[in-house]
């Protein structure tokens, strides 16, 4: 029986993972956990700022419907 082009996929990716047996470098930070609020951010206001950017752009968006 003839060998289906999905079983010589996997063939072809086991023979390439055969060859690497090793371990993930332990410092590579993909592979290290979420350090969830220890970032500062850039600028106290930042928040703020943006969230003033985002109501000044509404509101001239809203004012250039309504003409």
């Amino acid at each position: 029986m003839e060998k289906f082009g999905i079983f010589e996929l996997l063939d072809a990716l086991s023979a390439l993972t055969a060859g690497e047996q090793t371990q993930p470098k332990a410092d590579d930070p993909a592979f290290s956990a979420p350090a969830y609020g220890t970032e500062t951010p850039s600028a106290p206001n930042a928040g703020r700022d943006a969230l003033g950017g985002l109501l000044a752009r509404h509101e001239q968006i809203s004012r250039k419907a309504k003409k």
